[in-house]
């Protein structure tokens, strides 16, 4: 007995219902109408929490290359401190700007969630490969975009 309620009478939340497949340009038959105050602070909102989430990452990642670095950990805090800061700096701006482009790929031109993933990880991964020190950061990055889209993709 749940709740008062006997075993044989409680709702069935998974019933076999009927799936109707829509066709992409039948789900986005409407282009969007861009409101500039509402989808600013939107897009602001999205490249907030791309920028906390990514600094929280880089914090992590500094940390972990200081404690393998031990020119860092003998005695002079400034350098473990500009390395931990450094990588915080890249990744939050990083997936930050990842979190702005695909919402506004997605206000901009809307397409499914795995294509619009796809080409905000093209636009903000390739400055990554044009710049070498940053580099080795690309394997990083773009499991952030891979755990990012799993999530969003499972979401349904």
């Amino acid at each position: 007995m749940v709740r008062g309620i006997p075993w044989d009478q409680l709702p069935n939340r998974y019933e076999a219902k009927k799936v109707v497949v829509k066709k992409v340009e039948e789900a986005d038959a409407e282009p969007h109408k861009f409101d500039f105050a509402k989808d600013s602070v939107e897009v602001a909102r999205r490249a907030a929490f791309g920028a906390i989430t990514g600094s929280i990452t880089g914090a992590c990642f500094g940390l972990v290359e200081v404690l393998r670095d031990p020119g860092a950990m003998s005695g002079k805090k400034a350098t473990g401190t500009k390395k931990v800061l450094r990588f915080t700096y890249l990744f939050a701006g990083f997936f930050g700007t990842y979190h702005a482009a695909r919402k506004v790929l997605q206000m901009a031109v809307p397409q499914d969630k795995l294509t619009n993933i796809v080409t905000a990880a093209t636009l903000t991964i390739s400055p990554l490969l044009a710049v070498g020190s940053l580099r080795p950061l690309i394997p990083y990055s773009v499991m952030l975009v891979a755990i990012d889209a799993f999530n969003e993709l499972s979401s349904d």
